[in-house]
């Protein structure tokens, strides 16, 4: 390689290449092309794993088709512990994961399955004392009451 100076500041360049203008090459920089490195980056990542194949997979076995015609079989509906936000741990991400993994079997083999998963953004002893304390109440408007309940978790921090 070639040592070369421009402008005050040293930098490396390919033998037998041509040199290039810096206000160039800003100047054609966009956001769609950013977008394309993204995406070719993602396509990449997928491409290198064995993320690609189990995709296929799900692609092949229709998965994630949603079939409008009512079934015999069973319906799953997973209603779970809401998960604290300030402390995930291995036994979180383990419960995930088997969740996971039980409801994709689920609807490989057709069955109807609905999961929703709920998140604690505070603890429940604040919606015992939003509740005890008649700051607001259940049955009214539940998007008012969570944010009595933020309000009040965020005074007691």
């Amino acid at each position: 390689m070639n040592r070369h100076l421009k402008n005050g500041s040293q930098f490396m360049k390919k033998a037998n290449s041509k040199s290039k203008s810096s206000t160039t090459k800003r100047a054609n920089t966009n956001k769609s092309k950013k977008n394309d490195q993204t995406s070719a980056h993602k396509e990449n990542i997928i491409q290198n794993t064995c993320e690609e194949k189990i995709l296929n997979l799900w692609e092949k076995r229709k998965v994630y088709n949603v079939d409008d015609k009512t079934t015999e079989l069973p319906n799953y509906v997973i209603r779970e512990m809401p998960t604290p936000v300030n402390r995930l741990s291995i036994d979180t991400l383990c419960r995930k994961i088997h969740q996971d993994i039980f409801l994709k079997y689920e609807m490989m083999q057709g069955n109807t399955v609905s999961y929703s998963p709920h998140w604690e953004t505070f603890p429940f002893s604040i919606e015992a004392s939003v509740i005890k304390e008649n700051i607001a109440s259940t049955s009214g408007n539940i998007i008012n009451f969570r944010k009595k309940c933020r309000q009040l978790f965020s005074e007691n921090l």
